[in-house]
């Protein structure tokens, strides 16, 4: 269903693998109380069918939910979360220093207004950049878990800020730049870490 979340589909397939393993764990239960060994052997087999067609359907959910995530123009927070914790996420931090960001409208004697250090995210099993992540410090030594905000952007959009929704908008015009947060925990959690790169 077109504008529903990536999870629902997912979820519906792994209510009906839900059901099919109830199916064969019914099966299995009752096997052993089959007097004749061929029947007894059938049943065990149909509980082995059944417990199959559950794990293709599980399979199925997930790669329909990284088709979603994908197909999404908005990365946010819940699938970066699913991605970690199916260890399907690789993250590469694209520089080794920060890159300071200028006030929009300011010439270059004045200070930057704040620093970001920015991350690659990929879904592993399809090679493919998912999104960016941006952490937003306000110094440029300020320590790694010290950001100010934190924000998932669709690669399209990597270099795309205030300053460009500024000027559009200085044309009467109005542009989306989607920034999707990020929790702190996250942050700490995956694009800190070295758990997934």
């Amino acid at each position: 269903k077109k504008g529903s979340a990536p999870s629902a589909p997912e979820g519906l397939l792994e209510y009906h693998a839900n059901h099919l393993d109830e199916h064969a764990n019914d099966i299995e239960e009752m096997a052993p109380q089959l007097a004749d060994p061929t029947q007894r052997q059938q049943a065990l087999d149909k509980r082995d069918e059944l417990r199959a067609k559950a794990r293709s359907l599980r399979q199925k959910g997930r790669a329909l939910r990284i088709d979603l995530i994908l197909a999404n123009n908005a990365p946010v927070a819940n699938d970066l979360q699913f991605l970690a914790d199916s260890n399907n996420l690789s993250v590469r931090k694209t520089r080794q220093g920060r890159i300071a960001l200028e006030r929009a409208g300011s010439s270059r004697q004045q200070p930057p207004r704040d620093y970001i250090d920015e991350f690659e995210l990929k879904i592993r099993d399809r090679n493919q950049v998912w999104a960016y992540a941006h952490l937003h410090y306000a110094e440029l030594a300020s320590d790694g878990a010290a950001f100010t905000a934190a924000h998932l952007k669709r690669p399209e959009q990597r270099f795309q800020g205030a300053q460009l929704q500024i000027q559009v908008a200085q044309s009467g015009r109005r542009y989306e730049i989607h920034r999707g947060a990020l929790e702190k925990t996250q942050v700490l959690d995956i694009l800190l870490s070295d758990r997934f790169a």
